[in-house]
């Protein structure tokens, strides 16, 4: 199997690129899906309409979480994969022929958010699942960087929704992207589907879950005997997911409409500042899980918490008054050390589940925190930003979100090793 390492990552990436491309592209023209399904004599009202559908579709995901992980650890990776897939393949490509409020009423908004939801229980499935196939299939020198992959190829999946979105506005303008522009993205999601589902579907299982089934060791209900067996290390790697998944959507998804709003900003530019956030975090990631060796992953986790946490007040108390070139410079900084923290999370998470619930665990961790404090950003921060004082109460919460994140990751009994009942 060690001959198809580019067919096997290429494979993995592939559908993780597809997925995050798919999901993200909600974010990416929330203004303008604002407006088309949710219109209201207010853009903060509609605004929060649009946040709260894209947060229902990241509520979903733990439930994919449960489902897929627990199928993934019962049946294999590999078809858990393919199936993950396929439930964001449709959706995506129904959500850009899907007619407005002006069309239809209320059954715009109401398929809308169904198919968020269908779109988030497959995403639950799919990081996850990728880290863990990665992981396993890696040499322990390499683990570090090929479970990182997944989440690099996730900032690639929203690197390319984001060059699209600018592309589109460049090529067009900003009344045919309102009009019908913004349905190209979605519906372009069947050519990327098709690429990557036949890469899938030449990968090869796992050697660890082919013993796994050679042993009889393969759990009949792994999502129920996880917590069992592992529930504490459960709870505490949840919490160590709430810097990593917190900041990411506040840059690439709450900031973009932020900016357009409320500081002198045109939504070319806005687009052009996620896409270079996000080209510097692509390259951050597998570079910080290269070169951090599996000794010093707790220990760096730690310091990044702390630095993180120390961070935040500071730049949030520019944030409001800040000129374009100092937004790029202040999200860039927030960018760059959780980047760096989010490098190390998925070898660390695989390396503290037994062989029997890893899928799942992995799964459950990410998607849970995800679901609850990384969805749920762009429609707390879009409510924050009423109040006078949004820019102390924004850092606050990240603030507590770094310090939970630090707790649990201090009460980790790390091994820098798989571990196995």
């Amino acid at each position: 199997m060690r001959n198809k390492k580019p067919l096997i990552i290429t494979a993995c990436i592939s559908g993780t690129i597809l997925e995050w491309y798919d999901f993200t592209l909600f974010g990416i023209f929330s203004p303008v899906i604002s407006e088309l399904f949710f219109p209201s004599d207010s853009k903060v009202v509609s605004l929060l309409a649009t946040f709260g559908t894209f947060a229902l579709g990241f509520i979903a995901r733990p439930i994919g979480a449960f489902i897929l992980g627990n199928r993934g650890d019962q049946k294999g990776r590999k078809s858990t994969f393919l199936f993950s897939l396929i439930l964001m393949i449709i959706p995506s490509i129904l959500i850009g022929l899907l007619p407005t409020y002006h069309q239809i009423g209320v059954w715009s908004p109401a398929l809308l958010i169904l198919l968020r939801i269908i779109q988030g229980i497959s995403l639950g499935g799919e990081s996850g699942g990728a880290i863990t196939y990665l992981a396993e299939y890696a040499k322990p020198r390499e683990r570090g960087m090929f479970a990182a992959l997944p989440l690099a190829s996730a900032h690639a999946g929203i690197l390319l929704s984001s060059v699209i979105g600018f592309v589109l506005i460049e090529i067009i303008g900003k009344e045919d992207l309102h009009s019908w522009g913004w349905r190209i993205p979605f519906i372009l999601t069947l050519v990327l589907g098709l690429i990557a589902f036949y890469l899938r579907k030449k990968m090869e299982e796992t050697e660890v879950f082919q013993e796994l089934k050679k042993k009889k060791k393969v759990e009949r209900l792994p999502v129920k005997t996880i917590f069992h067996k592992q529930g504490k290390t459960l709870l505490l790697l949840t919490g160590a997911f709430l810097t990593s998944v917190s900041f990411p959507y506040f840059l690439f998804f709450y900031l973009p409409s932020f900016i357009t709003r409320n500081a002198d900003v045109s939504e070319r530019h806005s687009f052009l500042i996620n896409t270079l956030i996000l080209i510097v975090t692509l390259i951050i990631i597998p570079l910080f899980a290269y070169l951090v060796p599996s000794t010093q992953r707790k220990k760096s986790l730690i310091i990044l918490n702390i630095i993180i946490a120390v961070l935040v007040f500071p730049v949030f108390h520019f944030f409001l008054e800040a000129s374009l070139h100092s937004y790029l410079l202040l999200v860039l900084c927030l960018g760059v050390f959780s980047s760096g923290y989010l490098a190390n999370m998925p070898a660390f998470v695989s390396e503290n589940f037994y062989h029997q619930f890893r899928y799942t665990g992995t799964n459950v961790s990410m998607n849970v925190a995800s679901a609850i404090f990384g969805g749920t950003v762009p429609l707390i921060m879009t409510w924050l930003s009423t109040y006078r004082d949004f820019k102390i109460y924004a850092a606050l919460y990240f603030f507590i979100l770094a310090v939970l994140s630090l707790i649990s990751v201090l009460l980790i009994r790390y091994k820098n090793q798989f571990v196995d009942k």
